[in-house]
Formats: C-alpha cells, sequence, structure tokens
C-alpha cells in the first residue's frame, strides 16, 4: 500500500482559549465556567512500549484539557480528532499499524448515545475520556531508492548514510522528512538550486512490519549566479550590498556561498535583519536571480559593559557609536572606561578614551580599512603608563576562513616601573594573519581559531630599534554529541620579544601572565618573572593554556569546569626550568542573544605564599 503521512501538529493550539484559561481562575473565572463541561483523560498504553510521556505530548485532548466545553458535542468533535494526533506521533516512532481508540463516559466516541452519556457524566464532575492505544510493532526500513520522475537514478550521487536513512533501522516518519531535506541539500550542493522532493512512495508490508520507501527526485538544472538585486536600504548605497557577495554573475551556483554571503552582509553591523532570497526558477541563460532583503538599524547607538574580579577589581564603561557615516557602512565609535576599581587606590584608577573608525571595501570588496585611537592611563602592580597611540591597518579576506592584515603603529608613553621613569616613542609595521572557521562567533561549538601578529619596530626611541614582538594563539572546539550541549573548547597562546633586553623593553610590551583573561585564580599579572619577591618585571615570552568543558544544563544555562596553566618567562622563549603555574575552577553561564553572561571561580592549584585562595570573575562572553 502507498502510505501518506499525517503531517505534525504545531502547540500553537493553545493561543486559541488562552482566555478561557485565564477566566477559570479566581471568582470570576469560576462564575464563568458555571455549567461548563470539564474532562480528565487517562491513556491506556503498553507499558514496554515506553510511548505514554511521547503520546500525552502530541495529545489534543490533554493540550486543550483546561479549556471547557459548552456542550457534549463539543466535547465529542474534540475527541473524535483525537486519533489523527497520536496516529502521527506514532508514525514518527515508526509505528505503523497502530490502533487508537477513545470512550468518552464509558461509550465510544461515535456511539449513538455518547451525547446523552455525557451530558449525565458531567453532572458528576469531570468527565472520564479513556484513550487506549495499540501501537503494534516499530517497520524498519527494507529498501531505500532515489529516483528522477521517469524512474531514472538521480542524476548526482546521493549519500543516504549522510541523510539519516538506513536500511535496517526503524522508518520514523521525521527521519524521512528530515533525510529528504538533507537529500535536497546534497544536490543543490552540486550546483542545482531548484532541487525537490516531488513525490515519496512508503509501501508498508504489515505480515513484516517493514517499508519500501521510493524518494522521487526532481533535481533541476545546473545554474550559474545571476545578477544580485537589492531591496530595503535606507541611507546605505544598495551597491554596497550588491558587491559583498561572495561570488560574481556567472559563476556555477554554491548554497555555500550564499550563506557565506548572508554572513558577510551581518558583520557590517548596518543591518537589522538580512534576507537573501533565491530566484523560483532561472532565467533563459540558466541563471539563478538573487534578491536580497534588508532593514537598517538605527545609525547612531549607545551602551555601556562592566566586569567584575577579585584579582583586578571591577571595571565599567560607556560607548556610542554611528553604523554608517556617509552611506558606504563606514563606522564610528567612542570608548571610555574606568578599571581596577576596588583593586586599586582612587587616584590610582586605569582609565581609556578610545575612538575607532571602520571603512569596508576600502580599496576592494575584500579589504576592510580600521583606524583606532587610543589614550590611556594603565596602573598594574608591575608598572604605570600614560600614553597615546594608534593604528591604521588594512584586513583583506584570501578566503572564506583566512584573512591577512598589515598596518602601521605609533605609540607615544611614559612609563614608571622598577628600572625608573622613561620616555618612549614606537613606529611598528603589525602583520597579521587570522584562520577561523569555527560555527559561530559569539559561542562556537565547532572549528578553529588561530590568529599571530608580527610587529617588527624599525624605530624605537627609548628602547631597541629593531625589536620584533610576535604573539599567537590557537583555539578549537567540539561537540560530543548531536546536540552541542557538550562542548570541549581548548586554546593555547604563546608570545616572545626579540632583539631587546628585559631592560630596554617598554613594560606595557613585556609579558605577564595570571588574570581573568589568562590564568584564572591568580592574582593579575602575578605569574611572571619577579626582580625580587615582591617586584613584578615582566617577561620577554610567554606560553598559556587554557581547557573546557561547556555543558549546556537548559537552552539559558551552563556550567563549564576549567583548568588554566601557564608562565610568562624572563627569556626569549619559554624556559621550561621556570614554574608553571596551575589552576582550576567552575563557571556559570546565562546564553543571551548576544553572547553567554560568564562567572568563573577558580582555584590556584599549586598556589605561592601571596597566593589567593580563589578568584572570582564576572564578564560578557565566553573566556575564549
Amino acid at each position: 500500500m502507498v502510505f501518506a503521512f499525517y503531517p505534525s501538529f504545531p502547540r500553537w493550539r493553545l493561543l486559541a482559549g488562552i482566555g478561557a484559561a485565564l477566566m477559570a481562575y479566581g471568582p470570576a473565572g469560576a462564575q464563568e465556567n458555571a455549567g461548563r463541561i470539564t474532562y480528565d483523560v487517562t491513556f491506556s498504553v503498553p507499558a514496554e512500549t515506553d510511548l505514554e510521556d511521547r503520546l500525552e505530548d502530541a495529545s489534543n485532548l490533554e493540550e486543550l484539557k483546561d479549556q471547557p466545553v459548552d456542550a457534549p458535542e463539543a466535547l465529542l468533535v474534540r475527541a473524535r480528532a483525537e486519533p489523527e494526533y497520536l496516529i502521527a506521533a506514532l508514525q514518527a516512532e515508526a509505528r505503523y499499524g497502530a490502533v487508537v481508540r477513545v470512550t468518552v463516559a464509558g461509550v465510544a466516541v461515535d456511539a449513538p448515545g455518547a451525547s446523552a452519556a455525557v451530558a449525565r457524566a458531567a453532572q458528576a464532575g469531570p468527565v472520564p475520556i479513556i484513550v487506549t492505544v495499540e501501537p503494534g510493532p516499530e517497520f524498519k526500513f527494507q529498501s531505500i531508492r532515489t529516483v528522477t520522475a521517469d524512474g531514472r537514478p538521480s542524476p548526482v550521487p546521493i549519500d543516504l548514510g549522510k541523510a539519516g536513512l538506513t536500511t535496517g533501522e526503524p522508518a520514523r516518519s521525521a527521519d524521512i522528512i528530515a533525510g529528504e531535506r538533507a537529500i535536497v541539500r546534497q544536490i543543490r550542493e552540486t550546483g542545482r538550486p531548484l532541487a525537490r522532493v516531488a513525490e515519496r512512495e512508503a509501501v508498508v508490508n504489515h505480515s513484516t512490519s517493514t517499508m519500501d520507501l521510493t524518494i522521487i527526485l526532481d533535481p533541476g538544472a545546473p545554474a550559474t549566479f545571476g545578477e544580485v538585486t537589492v531591496s530595503g536600504t535606507d541611507r546605505l548605497r544598495p551597491e554596497i550590498v550588491a558587491e559583498r557577495a561572495p561570488f560574481a554573475t556567472g559563476e556555477p551556483y554554491s548554497p555555500a556561498k550564499i550563506a557565506r554571503y548572508r554572513e558577510k552582509l551581518s558583520e557590517l553591523a548596518v543591518f537589522k535583519t538580512v534576507r537573501i532570497v533565491e530566484g523560483d526558477q532561472l532565467n533563459p541563460d540558466g541563471s539563478l536571480p538573487i534578491r536580497v532583503e534588508v532593514a537598517e538599524r538605527p545609525r547612531r547607538y549607545v551602551g555601556a559593559e562592566a566586569s567584575y574580579s577579585t584579582s583586578e577589581g571591577a571595571g565599567v564603561g560607556a560607548y556610542w557609536g554611528h553604523r554608517n557615516l556617509f552611506g558606504g557602512a563606514e563606522g564610528l565609535r567612542l570608548d571610555a572606561n574606568v578599571s581596577r576599581l576596588g583593586a586599586n587606590a582612587y587616584d590610582d584608577l586605569e582609565y581609556k578614551l578610545g575612538i575607532t573608525f571602520t571603512k569596508p571595501s576600502i580599496i576592494t570588496p575584500k579589504d576592510d580599512l580600521t583606524v583606532s585611537v587610543l589614550a590611556t592611563r594603565e596602573a598594574p602592580d608591575a608598572y604605570t603608563r600614560v600614553g597615546v597611540g594608534g593604528v591604521a591597518s588594512i584586513k583583506r579576506e584570501i578566503t572564506e576562513h583566512l584573512s591577512v592584515q598589515a598596518g602601521i603603529e605609533v605609540d607615544r608613553s611614559r612609563i614608571d616601573d622598577v628600572f625608573g621613569r622613561n620616555d618612549y616613542t614606537l613606529i611598528g609595521i603589525p602583520l597579521g594573519v587570522t584562520w577561523d572557521n569555527t560555527d559561530s562567533k559569539l559561542d562556537p561549538t565547532e572549528g578553529f581559531r588561530a590568529a599571530l601578529t608580527v610587529t617588527p619596530f624599525p624605530y624605537a626611541d627609548g628602547s631597541q630599534a629593531g625589536m620584533t614582538i610576535a604573539k599567537g594563539q590557537v583555539s578549537a572546539y567540539r561537540a560530543i554529541d548531536d546536540a552541542h550541549r557538550f562542548v570541549v573548547a581548548g586554546r593555547i597562546g604563546a608570545g616572545t620579544a626579540l632583539g631587546a633586553e628585559i631592560r630596554d623593553l617598554p613594560a606595557n610590551r613585556r609579558f605577564f601572565a595570571g588574570g581573568g583573561g589568562s590564568i584564572r585564580g591568580y592574582t593579575y599579572q602575578s605569574v611572571s618573572p619577579r626582580l625580587d619577591e615582591d617586584t613584578i618585571i615582566g617577561g620577554r615570552s610567554l606560553l598559556e593554556g587554557s581547557l573546557e568543558l561547556r555543558v549546556k544544563v537548559t537552552d539559558k544555562i551552563g556550567i563549564v569546569p576549567f583548568v588554566d596553566a601557564g608562565a610568562a618567562f624572563d627569556r626569549e622563549f619559554p624556559d621550561f626550568n621556570q614554574d608553571i603555574q596551575y589552576a582550576a575552577g567552575l563557571g556559570l553561564r546565562y546564553y543571551t542573544a548576544i553572547g553567554p553572561i560568564r562567572a568563573d571561580v577558580a582555584f590556584p592549584l599549586n598556589p605561592r605564599e601571596d597566593d589567593p585562595v580563589a578568584a572570582f570573575y564576572i564578564s560578557l562572553g565566553q573566556a575564549f
């Protein structure tokens, strides 16, 4: 027989009677419900099938139980619809021989005297409804075929295993529907954007409890990318949107490039929404028209931020920004921050005042300009610095995951440290390369990130000209379950300063370890070389790492056990004869649309005499 699946029924049914449900409470509700018919539902399901909870979740009667009806016939209408909902749920569990029977007030819902029986039972209280389910055996796939409408094999290879369809496995309707979507995605990935499932034939054999599944495909024709049209822009010039496309007109169609296009537009931070609509038919030349529908955010924005740790104190800041200065998605942001509140005296706090300008597509659509200027006062335990500096750089996208960056940096500082007061003027050329194939910028669960920056300083007044500072970090993320609720995350960071002795290296260019962004549990910068027992001077190299298990307990709440380790070293490269400090802790995460709010408590594992027993941190975003 050819079998048609029942669709899954949405849970919006509850909204239809929400007013009546609310009126069921309180004196007014009790008066309103006087004379209305209520009911109780009992499910009779074989215990060994373990289906009762699944059926109760799918039950229309259970869903609407708190909404009384006005007449016996209304209750019978509701009860007669019940088998349809439950059979759909049973098909989702590969049960195609199921029988569902419903009795109301002890009689079948279609019995001639059912209405009168309901009326009599209602006088004594809630009407009893019994739903009896005979789920039958679990059906399994006997054969699975994919063919075109004329009976020929698919013109492109189909991997049924990757689609989740395997002979001998349970023939769940939900898996079939999901498998069909996966098959269509496989065909689209070969450059056929109009691929679809034309028909499905599911033949079940009740004597063997098996299913023969035939999926009839309409693969469509291979296509190229057609012209990109843009709608919804206000002040932004539409050509800015069109030129960000990672494909050219006439290039073979690729759904991955459509997804990348959406990401690139979202990176502009100009848009509230981005919708890329593919044409439903090809142009005469075989190209697929692409329409981009956008809605712009308000051009100006303001905000505030805060952080806290027991070792570094509190930090607060405010910012103002403009998302589209001249119609080309140019960004401008002003930041003001004060930090080390509670850690330093009020006359010894840290301050930052910065301005950042960004200009996308400065040379080509793949080149983005960033110019930033920062005036700052830093006052950690190791030094005090007052300075102003600026960086101008251009970042070029080489591939979807790889980008390079080059620029020029100017820094003027006055620093007081163990070596006295010194003035520095530095001119550097920062060069960087970044690889990122993670699945999320804010909360990755899969992929790698790697970044390396090398900055030679050909001019250095007050320091050693010709020195070079290099910093790098690699982080990796791997979900260990299909739902991505358990994620292992790890990182390794390193750095070196070449060509300068420690006393000739400006203190803010030295390497320090310890604190919330480094080795949690230790005081800020404390895991660093010292001149004596009490005086931290910093090092010429750094090595540190972290390992976390990120566990989502619910969609909003997560816990994160972690370990950190590392140190800064007085030589140009890490010296493992020097002590490495270790810490472990537990974090709490509250997931929001702008990223997780992080609260961590960390404990040194090999504490020194002056190390704290524990340290506590609160901030926005994952640790790495």
